[in-house]
């Protein structure tokens, strides 16, 4: 029985594909985006963390650990000493808190499918379904293929997230199980996409090239980074790949409000639309930790942050102001 490596199952998940899903995601990614928002999946193997918010300083963990590899200062605070880790997971097991825990568990195909299918009946109410995401899903192909089967023989709608750098042999195989690929097309200057990704541009292309021989249900998908994959310059050259699924995933995923006196003109993208807005952990790459990185790579990047909608704190991939200058003028 093949098993996999996923760092966790979130359900009722109503930000990746229609309805409600169960969005399954993989450990282990080839590439390292500086605006990665779960950089713990892109290791493969299960991997220790640590919260740092939920430490008491009780001591435990360097207590349970006879490998120093945890153990305290002066102070009482926890130092890591990664190169001393035996993995033993000891710390872990002493933690009272969960300041301390294991990203990446292993499943069978039987134990993952078992709890992706007991939510199928508000998929077939809501017109939902199962989402398989990363991590890359491309890096554990024949667990994900497997799983994807097991969907389908279930009758359940699925999706494939991927950034699609992994083999194009692994990724056509998943083309029968999967309903709708979501793909990521970041950074059309290839050497833009291996500064900021640490992948291969030419991989993503040939590899959406021969998808689209074998399928038409693909959304492209562009992830906006100020000053970075949101430039006219970029976002134009994605547009000439697929214009309808680019425009439509833009408008419903990536457009967000902040106060009044910033409320986007309805003439957005030269089309209706619904303006969207989530809280700040469910805007993908926007963290407190994304926005320091992306501070340090240019001093003129305008970042707007904690803007108020209904009186609820929002973040915002881009100023209200690069939204329209992007969209309203040229495409």
């Amino acid at each position: 029985m093949e098993t996999g490596i996923v760092m966790d199952i979130d359900h009722f998940a109503v930000h990746d594909g229609p309805g409600i899903r169960t969005c399954l995601f993989l450990k282990g990614c080839p590439l390292t985006c500086l605006w990665c928002h779960s950089p713990e999946s892109q290791l493969r193997e299960p991997q220790i963390l640590f919260a740092q918010n939920r430490c008491v300083k009780c001591g435990l963990c360097a207590a349970a650990c006879e490998n120093y590899g945890q153990i305290l200062d002066e102070e009482g605070n926890r130092e890591y000493r990664r190169e001393n880790c035996r993995e033993c997971r000891r710390c872990v097991e002493s933690c009272p808190t969960g300041a301390l825990f294991v990203s990446g568990t292993q499943m069978s195909v039987t134990e993952a499918a078992a709890e992706l299918i007991q939510d199928k009946l508000f998929y077939k109410n809501s017109g939902g379904g199962v989402t398989i995401s990363g991590g890359e899903c491309l890096l554990q192909p024949v667990f994900t293929k497997q799983l994807l089967m097991r969907m389908k023989a279930e009758g359940i709608h699925t999706i494939v997230e991927t950034s699609g750098c992994g083999k194009k042999e692994d990724l056509l195989a998943l083309a029968d199980y999967t309903d709708t690929f979501y793909y990521d097309f970041k950074l059309a200057d290839p050497a833009m996409f291996e500064k900021y990704t640490g992948g291969n541009l030419n991989t993503v292309r040939e590899n959406l090239e021969a998808l689209r021989e074998k399928t038409d249900r693909i959304v492209l998908r562009i992830p906006l980074i100020p000053y970075i994959t949101d430039t006219m310059e970029n976002v134009k050259e994605a547009y000439k790949i697929d214009t309808d699924s680019l425009r439509a995933f833009i408008r419903d995923r990536y457009i967000i409000t902040g106060d009044k006196k910033d409320r986007i003109p309805a003439k957005l993208l030269k089309d209706d639309y619904s303006i969207y807005w989530c809280p700040d952990n469910d805007i993908m790459p926007v963290t407190k930790n994304f926005k320091n990185r992306l501070l340090n790579v240019s001093d003129d990047i305008e970042y707007k942050n904690n803007c108020k909608y209904k009186g609820k704190n929002t973040s915002c991939y881009l100023g209200i102001k690069r939204i329209e200058d992007l969209y309203l003028n040229d495409l």
